[in-house]
């Protein structure tokens, strides 16, 4: 996974490593929530699958987001970053 990452965004340190980094913090808060709410955890439920992938995929689209910001208003690291998180409900600002 790490090498498609790495080609995929043409990059082998920073940006692979954190989407990994994003499910390392999803499993620990996988693991918060089953222990907060007393349910047992079990390594072969399925119910954990689409949760890595949205985990993923939500990384992936926040940092070609903040990327893109990057580049199109050469702004600083953190401000893309910002500029790249949720949104309001009502829709996309202007």
């Amino acid at each position: 996974m790490y090498l498609i990452l790495a080609s995929q965004f043409e990059s082998f340190i920073r940006t692979p490593l954190t989407i990994m980094l994003t499910l390392a913090l999803g499993l620990v808060g996988a693991f918060t929530g089953c222990s907060s709410r007393s349910a047992p955890w079990r390594w072969g439920d399925d119910r954990h699958h689409p949760a890595h992938g949205l985990v993923t995929k939500n990384a992936i689209l926040l940092l070609d987001r903040a990327a893109c910001v990057c580049v199109s208003t050469a702004t600083r690291r953190l401000e893309a970053i910002l500029a790249a998180g949720p949104r309001s409900a009502s829709g996309p600002s202007s």
